[in-house]
């Protein structure tokens, strides 16, 4: 702060540097030279305004109750910048302002909707009130969201750089920080929404890697503008889908899938994950998948919520015991499609029952000629027909192999044709474009393939019929 640390009913560093006369300081309204506040529960009657001020040490306003504005436009935090239970009445704006450390807004109220702008390497707004919603426009910095009330329309956001305002000494300070990529780190991290009531919330070019959502309220909710920056799966299976940093921490714990998960971008400081936090397991992550889900699909967006689905479908498989039925039924879906998401494995395992087919037929399938065979020869004299014995021999199955995958083929992909189609050579009777659509086997293979991939929920108006 500058020379004569105090606060007037209407004074701010715009005034002060202006050379007007500061008038004297009145009683509970005395500041520090040093440009550290004292702690306690100050009420500022009038508007207070810190406009451009510098606090060199830690900045504390906790328990404060700023009943008109308050201004802290430009100002600077060299240590942490304390708003714990402060009450802000009529305030609607709060910054742009840098903190070198944290920002502080546990257990604040805010009771006008508010825009708050801030550079840092923290911010707490843990059990934080904002009934009538908040802007957080950040920079830089780890969010912790835990038991706040965003009931209102809110939005979290990462922003350019703010205008008059340079950040470049603080900037080197917070680049540093975890995780790597520095050239990533303008973009804030939310660390964490347990327990949070996000009814409101929106959020925009936000790091989600490393947060935890166990426990939140009406997740379903919850806005995620463009492709949520989650981490990529990891282990053997890899899909490249996107997970939760609770799905990381589970998969991490247990021997059999601990190899490429929850690395470092998805593990949390450690201020931001006490001892007595929990972890949620599959059940509980089938949850938080499927409201996740339910929220993109409820803003059309089904490509979006493919990722989603899958892992909810991943937990519901690993929550079920391993001898139960639903357990091997969701393997056997897993395996033969990636739960209707992943095209080539129904595709390969189409090749793979039109193969094994393929050699049952050219083995047992089909119906060996009889033997001996009589075959016409001749007529006798008074028109009557001669035989003779022919001996018949049946084909090697490795000759019977071609005719074996065609036929195969052919009735693998029947469930593709109308009730005009037929089994047997050239789709039985029919138009001649069908027929010599269904000449093409190959054809029939990838649109069953095909027909995998799309989205669950279509389906032609109608029905489907099926001959």
């Amino acid at each position: 702060m500058p020379a004569g640390g105090w606060l007037a009913t209407k004074w701010s560093s715009r005034s002060a540097a202006s050379g007007a006369a500061a008038p004297d300081p009145p009683p509970n309204r005395w500041f520090p030279r040093s440009g550290s506040p004292c702690r306690g529960a100050t009420p500022f009657e009038d508007w207070a305004g810190f406009d451009g001020a510098t606090f060199h040490g830690e900045a504390g306003f906790d328990g404060a109750t700023f009943q008109r504005w308050a201004r802290f436009d430009g100002a600077r935090f060299r240590e942490d910048a304390g708003f714990g239970g402060a009450t802000f009445e009529q305030a609607r704006q709060l910054g742009p302002m840098l903190v070198r450390k944290q920002l502080t807004l546990e257990q604040a109220v805010f009771k006008q909707r508010v825009q708050i702008e801030a550079g840092a390497a923290a911010v707490c707004c843990r059990r934080t009130q904002f009934p009538a919603g908040v802007d957080l426009r950040l920079r830089f910095a780890s969010v912790v969201l835990d038991d706040a009330d965003l009931a209102g329309p809110s939005i979290l956001a990462g922003v350019p750089p703010f205008p008059n305002l340079d950040e470049a000494r603080f900037a080197q300070d917070w680049a540093s920080l975890p995780p790597p990529p520095q050239e990533q780190r303008a973009q804030p991290r939310l660390l964490s929404a347990c327990r949070a009531n996000l009814t409101g919330l929106t959020i925009s070019d936000v790091d989600l890697r490393a947060c935890r959502l166990f426990g939140a309220h009406n997740l379903d909710r919850l806005r995620i503008e463009g492709q949520p920056l989650l981490a990529r799966a990891g282990g053997r299976h890899h899909t490249g889908r996107l997970t939760l940093a609770e799905e990381h921490h589970w998969r991490h714990q247990a021997p059999r899938h601990r190899r490429g998960w929850f690395p470092p971008v998805c593990q949390p400081p450690a201020w931001a994950d006490p001892e007595t936090s929990s972890w949620p397991g599959p059940a509980q992550l089938a949850g938080l998948y499927r409201e996740l889900r339910k929220g993109r699909e409820d803003s059309k967006d089904e490509p979006g919520a493919a990722d989603f689905y899958y892992g909810e479908m991943e937990m519901r498989r690993h929550a079920a015991p391993w001898w139960s039925a639903e357990r091997m039924l969701l393997t056997l879906y897993w395996l033969v499609s990636g739960y209707a998401l992943r095209a080539w494995r129904a595709f390969a395992t189409l090749l793979v029952v039109v193969v094994a087919a393929a050699g049952v037929f050219a083995t047992v399938g089909f119906k060996p000629p009889a033997s001996p065979r009589f075959v016409p020869v001749g007529v006798t004299s008074n028109g009557a027909l001669v035989y003779q014995e022919q001996q018949v021999h049946r084909l090697s199955v490795w000759r019977q192999v071609p005719v074996a995958l065609g036929y195969s083929g052919e009735v693998a992909t029947s469930l593709l044709r109308g009730a005009w189609a037929g089994v047997g050579p050239c789709g039985g009777r029919g138009p001649a474009w069908g027929r010599r659509l269904h000449g093409q086997r190959s054809y029939g293979v990838v649109a069953l393939a095909c027909l995998v991939a799309q989205r669950r929920h279509a389906a032609p108006e109608g029905g489907v019929t099926v001959a």
